[in-house]
């Protein structure tokens, strides 16, 4: 890589590389340029410089504005030689494709985009690779773990981070999955842990993913007659109800009977907005009503 040689670039990326590390600060583009003195368009050159040239793991979110996406360690910008050599002084290889990925995740899961992703050799399963429809993240006994929607065998999934190998942002957008928009989660599973109600659910027996979902923590998962059963406690029916609808056929709900009540409640009255149909009726106005 050529050295640097203007010395107001050097400067103003040890600035944004300050003004990045600063916890709770929001770095915005407006904000960069304020404290750089220069137009945004300016900022815009130097971010595109740390990303591509230094391969810093800059990220933007809406929430979080301008940030590494995983812990940097201390750039050296004192000359234009040390900058040269900042990219081959961050960790190894392994470590930097970890950190594309995660960045690549979060970029999708902001602008609702899909991904491709290969699975590393350490997961234990088909690397793919597979489209995800990424939905949030959450951190899982100290890992980060993407949840996501697989369309191939239209499966939930849940992967570790550390077993996505190659991720490829794609231009394909998709909507946000029914339990909720956010984007990071707490709830470590795909649903809130709770006391008040036992739910048992019931996966059909070509849904062998089911195997690998983590609802939550806690839960208990066993097969009988080839079906992966789970069970587990929770305070929030409307949110299993919603992510059960989303799974479809997939997925039966065996416990508590008011769940399986709501849910024939919710499906019948949405099968009252297909009916009757002309052709059943008899009430077509015309052929054109029966196409």
């Amino acid at each position: 890589m050529a050295p640097v040689k203007n010395k107001a670039v050097i400067d103003r990326v040890r600035r944004i590389d300050e003004l990045l590390r600063r916890k709770g600060e929001k770095v915005t583009l407006v904000h960069l340029a304020e404290a750089l003195g220069v137009t945004s368009r300016t900022v815009c050159r130097d971010l595109d410089f740390m990303k591509r040239e230094l391969g810093l793991p800059l990220a933007h979110t809406p929430r979080r504005a301008y940030h590494y996406a995983i812990p940097v360690p201390p750039l050296d910008t004192s000359d234009p030689m040390q900058m040269a050599r900042a990219k081959p002084a961050l960790p190894n290889t392994g470590t930097l494709k970890r950190r594309q990925a995660i960045e690549a995740i979060h970029q999708a899961l902001y602008s609702s985009r899909k991904l491709q992703v290969h699975l590393t050799a350490e997961a234990g399963e088909d690397p793919g690779p597979f489209v995800l429809h990424p939905f949030f993240l959450s951190k899982v006994a100290g890992e980060l773990v993407l949840f996501a929607f697989r369309a191939q065998d239209r499966a939930l999934v849940n992967i570790p981070a550390r077993h996505c190998g190659e991720v490829k942002l794609l231009d394909e957008t998709f909507a946000d999955c029914p339990p909720g928009p956010a984007k990071m989660r707490g709830t470590q599973g795909w649903l809130s842990r709770g006391k008040l109600f036992s739910v048992t659910l019931r996966f059909a027996d070509w849904a062998r993913w089911a195997e690998r979902l983590m609802l939550m923590p806690g839960q208990e998962m066993w097969v009988e007659d080839g079906q992966v059963r789970i069970r587990f406690r929770t305070d929030d029916l409307e949110e299993v109800r919603r992510l059960v609808l989303f799974m479809g056929e997939g997925v039966t709900v065996e416990e508590p009977a008011v769940l399986r009540s709501i849910l024939r409640f919710h499906l019948l009255r949405l099968l009252k907005t297909y009916n009757p149909l002309p052709q059943d009726s008899g009430s077509a106005s015309s052929r054109d009503d029966l196409r």
